[in-house]
């Protein structure tokens, strides 16, 4: 699932590659990116080909990934090996851009996807009690909406009884 060495130089032949960039994005997408996505690891292959030539700002081989968000979803970079504060922030594309049609039905996806209302954990406990409650109060109110009814129904019964 990581890069191939072809892929890279593939880049590098187009005049992106992390010497080209120096810092922007790259022509097609590829290169060095400006924004860490939410992502997650590329496996099997995990860490970069050293023969590539490629390191993070802390001047490790970097990290295969997979971006998780926004119009990038699904595309594969290199990033910095540390984790969260550590980061540096490298973003070395290894995909291509999506085409146009496809970076737009992925924006209007997350757009969705964000707009979903979100419930923390703390939100679904007290919507859990809740319906609990709501649960006991439904049964009560059954149970004395029944009562004058068993009530009728026995009556009836009775006089049924007598009647024979």
């Amino acid at each position: 699932m990581g890069a191939s060495s072809s892929e890279v130089q593939d880049s590098r032949l187009l005049g992106e590659g992390p010497r080209a960039c120096c810092g922007r994005l790259g022509q097609g997408g590829r290169g060095l990116g400006t924004k860490l996505p939410l992502y997650t690891d590329d496996l099997p292959t995990s860490q970069a080909d050293c023969s590539l030539g490629i390191r993070c700002r802390h001047g490790l081989l970097p990290m295969s990934r997979v971006s998780l968000e926004g119009k990038s979803t699904g595309r594969r970079f290199f990033g910095c090996p540390f984790e969260e504060m550590e980061d540096c922030g490298y973003v070395y594309w290894i995909d291509p851009k999506w085409p146009a049609y496809m970076e737009n039905a992925l924006s209007e996806l997350w757009g969705r996807v964000e707009s979903t209302p979100y419930f923390s954990a703390q939100d679904v406990m007290f919507m859990v009690q809740d319906l609990k409650k709501l649960s006991a109060e439904k049964s009560k109110a059954v149970d004395e909406k029944m009562k004058p009814e068993l009530k009728i129904a026995d009556m009836v019964h009775e006089m049924e009884q007598v009647a024979k």
